[in-house]
């Protein structure tokens, strides 16, 4: 049996997604939340060949998509949609609020799109029986992380294995980010300005394992001035070219074609998958290994 059915523009886990790398699991769910910005009708036709389990839920313009397959869970929550102004409002609104069922503090805008899903969330969650994966690109990443804070006190908090994000920006302050222990993989592209949004003086941190690609789709694990030089070259090689590349690197459908690349390289499809370690603390200096780990 393959690792994963190739015939969907979904990459389709034909085992359960921890038996795969994190490398692996990228790939499936940044084809989820590439695809979360779909109709429900598009989105059930790419999941079909694996489950018709699927939810599509909009309460105040927060959108998600809750997928069940034979052995896990995914919500994939829905990014900003640059037509619509609720989501707009959500990104700009950037007060700080406490953070009900946990500590610390989180960004109004977000706080308030996980609230107008979690009803959904939680209903599903009361008859949970399998591993769940959280996944989002933008704001939906934001959501994501502030809806696993909420798992975290409720009682789905032994099912939650993962959180993965795509280009998301910082969503609470350190007590925030801190009560949330669950593996987070938070992908970050080149130059995007999302991640770097709302600015740490404000009192935000990023929560999570950072996995970042350089400007030329290659997985990093640069920190200081390599990545500063990086950054410098892309918007270089962007302004030769009249793009602005803080708004072109945020693009989900980059971030997935880069990711797609990387499992190639890193942790090709083909391979045995392995089961994941926990994340590390501290930023990596050597180079991804060539198998998975």
């Amino acid at each position: 049996m393959p690792a994963f059915a190739l015939d969907s523009a979904i990459p389709l886990p034909a085992q359960p997604l921890g038996d795969y790398s994190w490398l692996q699991r990228s790939l499936f769910l940044a084809q989820m939340a590439r695809a979360a910005y779909d109709p429900p009708a598009d989105f059930r036709n790419r999941l079909s060949p694996l489950t018709d389990r699927v939810e599509f839920w909009d309460r105040g313009g927060a959108q998600a998509y809750w997928v069940e397959t034979p052995s896990d869970c995914v919500v994939a929550f829905r990014g900003t949609e640059p037509d619509d102004w609720n989501d707009w409002k959500a990104d700009l609104d950037a007060e700080q609020v406490p953070c009900r069922r946990l500590v610390g503090r989180v960004h109004h805008g977000f706080w308030t799109e996980a609230n107008d899903l979690w009803t959904d969330v939680a209903s599903r969650l009361a008859t949970l029986d399998r591993p769940l994966w959280l996944t989002g690109h933008s704001l939906g990443g934001a959501i994501a992380l502030v809806t696993a804070g909420y798992c975290r006190a409720e009682r789905a908090a032994g099912w939650l294995r993962g959180i993965y994000t795509f280009g998301a920006p910082r969503a609470g302050d350190e007590a925030f980010a801190s009560a949330i222990d669950v593996p987070h993989y938070r992908w970050v592209h080149n130059n995007d300005v999302v991640p770097q949004l709302p600015p740490a003086w404000l009192g935000y941190v990023h929560h999570g394992r950072q996995a970042y690609v350089d400007r030329r789709g290659r997985l990093r694990q640069w920190a200081g001035w390599e990545r500063w030089l990086d950054r410098l070259r892309g918007w270089a090689s962007g302004l030769l070219r009249w793009r602005i590349d803080g708004i072109g690197d945020h693009s989900m459908e980059r971030y997935a074609a880069s990711i797609d690349a990387v499992v190639a390289k890193y942790a090709p499809l083909g391979v045995v998958p392995v089961r994941l370690a926990a994340p590390r603390r501290r930023p990596l200096r050597r180079a991804p290994l060539r198998r998975a780990a």
